[in-house]
């Protein structure tokens, strides 16, 4: 090997390193929930910091849980919130430092605010799921949970929006990007443009480079929803930024004036909710080549319970 060669490659592995490390993944340790099974049927129990664990409050919508075989022969839990009349169902891909039990609660008042079903799938490593979190498992996982939702709960693709916060859009602009995964629309709420792009300016997304988005972003043909705060000092307006400009479908923008990383749907609650609900309403008048292929909603009855293999 030449001199030049081992030099470059060290280099190389070195940068890839520095973006892994920018992307750690962070599991909530222990996790903020357990599943149980009684009677054939899963039960969704969130644990509080004290060890404590609960059913959640479902305020009307209907809670379940199921267990997900990967292609990379992992088991994820996943649940569902689903509301009555909901014309769509969301593939909800978390942020980095949260699991199914820590978003629960955001999910149910998601539901009930948007009338819409919601599926949140687990990652791979995290929470109760079993293996070590990697962005190919991610891409996996999010494959594993619109697999469950197309087939077993039946929703058709006309149906389906995608939801991808902080390194969630990872996994959901592949999934968006991807033509064998058809979808109505993508959601990418506080995205990263890749992973490299954490730490420089880069034109092209190397070999290397983790979640790169951007360069995916040309292949969705869908509507798309970008929420970013304008004071997110871990991943920046310029990372949505790109993704607008990368991305070749309808765009709307929803930027948060002094909004950080993790607060908008905090503090900016009431307005958050009033963008999603215009970009719904949206998609409820499709052009006259979406209409071909929008079918009526589908309800979800309930399916045959799943245990955990």
């Amino acid at each position: 090997m030449s001199l030049v060669c081992l030099f470059g490659c060290v280099t190389l592995m070195g940068c890839k390193n520095k973006v892994v490390k920018q992307l750690a993944y962070f599991p909530p340790s222990p996790p903020g929930y357990q599943i149980v099974t009684k009677e054939n049927k899963n039960e969704l129990l969130l644990r509080d910091e004290h060890g404590n664990t609960m059913a959640p409050a479902s305020f009307g919508t209907e809670i379940r849980s199921f267990w997900l075989k990967t292609r990379r022969r992992q088991t994820i839990p996943a649940i569902l919130v689903s509301t009555e009349g909901a014309q769509f169902t969301i593939i909800f891909s978390h942020g980095n430092s949260a699991d199914i039990g820590i978003m629960t609660g955001h999910l149910i008042d998601f539901a009930l605010q948007l009338n819409v079903n919601v599926f949140m799938y687990e990652y791979t490593g995290y929470g109760l799921s079993t293996g070590t979190p990697s962005e190919k498992d991610t891409y996996a996982d999010i494959r594993a949970a619109y697999s469950y939702v197309t087939t077993e709960l039946g929703i058709p693709a006309s149906q389906i929006i995608i939801y991808g916060q902080s390194v969630g859009s990872g996994p959901s602009v592949d999934l968006a990007s991807d033509k064998k995964c058809p979808v109505r629309a993508l959601v990418l709420h506080s995205p990263i443009a890749s992973g490299l792009r954490m730490l420089k300016a880069i034109r092209k997304s190397p070999w290397f480079d983790l979640y790169p988005n951007v360069e995916k972003m040309r292949h969705v043909k869908v509507p798309v929803l970008l929420i970013h705060g304008t004071h997110d000092r871990e991943v920046p307006l310029e990372h949505s930024l790109k993704l607008q400009s990368a991305c070749k479908s309808s765009v709307q923008a929803f930027w948060v004036p002094e909004a950080d990383h993790n607060n908008i749907e905090l503090c900016w609650r009431e307005e958050y909710f009033e963008k999603l609900q215009d970009f719904i309403d949206s998609l409820l008048v499709p052009t006259p080549t979406e209409a071909a292929h929008v079918a009526a909603p589908v309800v979800i009855s309930p399916p045959v319970p799943t245990a955990r293999s």
